[in-house]
């Protein structure tokens, strides 16, 4: 966030949507301790040119913001050159990652 100090979304950034998110969670019950965290993402797409590397940024910046707020990371599926998508079942807290080329899995 701190190189687009124009934008001011809070939930675009992951040093400002990640203590954002935890701070809601735990005004509705949740207790950080309890917490744990998957991730998915930070693809290359689209031809970005190494120079670039935004998905290995985002990444990082998401690892570090979990470490600082002291939250678990038990499992990713991250990089590489191909899009995701994420289902959380709320129920059992089980991840399904989908791909067009690599099926599905299951976090």
């Amino acid at each position: 966030s701190s190189l687009l100090k124009a934008d001011t979304n809070q939930k675009k950034f992951a040093n400002t949507a990640l203590p954002l998110l935890v701070r809601q969670m735990e005004r509705l019950g949740a207790r950080k301790y309890f917490i744990k965290a998957k991730i998915a993402g930070g693809a290359m797409l689209f031809g970005q040119t190494d120079a670039l590397r935004i998905g290995e940024r985002n990444i990082a910046a998401v690892k570090i913001q979990l470490s600082r707020l002291g939250i678990c990371l038990e499992a990713e599926d991250t990089g590489l050159n191909y899009g995701r998508t994420m289902k959380l079942d709320l129920k059992d807290g089980t991840v399904t990652i989908k791909t067009a080329l690599h099926g599905t899995q299951l976090l």
